[in-house]
């Protein structure tokens, strides 16, 4: 039987293979390792973690100042971005190839605790991106392990 969810793809694969004995395991793996490939590409939720060579991204409020409050829970930094669209898929692009070029309107680089207000300088979509990888040059190396963080965004 084959149930329709937003992951029906994974679910019609485990159909077909749940009656052969020596694929069970990769039934019990491949969702795991899809999960696992989606922690380093999507957004992150305030108070979870970050991977090591992983990055979360928020957005920021659309043409509106913004209160950002961020801290580490560990003894390394981060490197807090703010981002263009444009911006943004250079960094998935530079997290999936391990190369690349971004430009960026504010820059903190290395640090475990910020607190700042963000001024858009015209109506665009911004994102804040907390980075955990080598990337951008001079900034923090990627954390040894996975850390957790706090984050705060207001208008």
């Amino acid at each position: 039987m084959i149930h329709m969810n937003k992951f029906h793809g994974i679910e019609i694969i485990l159909a077909t293979i749940q009656k052969k004995p020596n694929l069970r395991l990769a039934a019990v793996l491949l969702p795991l390792l899809l999960l696992a490939s989606c922690l380093t590409t999507n957004p992150g939720t305030p108070g979870s973690s970050i991977g090591c060579n992983a990055g979360h991204w928020f957005d920021l409020p659309r043409g509106s100042a913004a209160n950002i409050s961020f801290k580490a829970h560990s003894n390394y930094g981060f490197d807090l971005l703010i981002v263009t669209e444009e911006g943004l898929a250079s960094y998935r692009f530079f997290l999936k190839n391990g190369s690349g070029q971004l430009t960026s309107y504010r820059r903190e680089l290395c640090v475990t605790t910020a607190t700042f207000r963000w001024n858009p300088p015209n109506g665009r979509q911004y994102y804040l991106i907390l980075d955990n990888s080598r990337f951008p040059q001079d900034g923090n190396g990627p954390v040894g392990g996975t850390t957790t963080y706090d984050l705060t965004i207001t208008k």
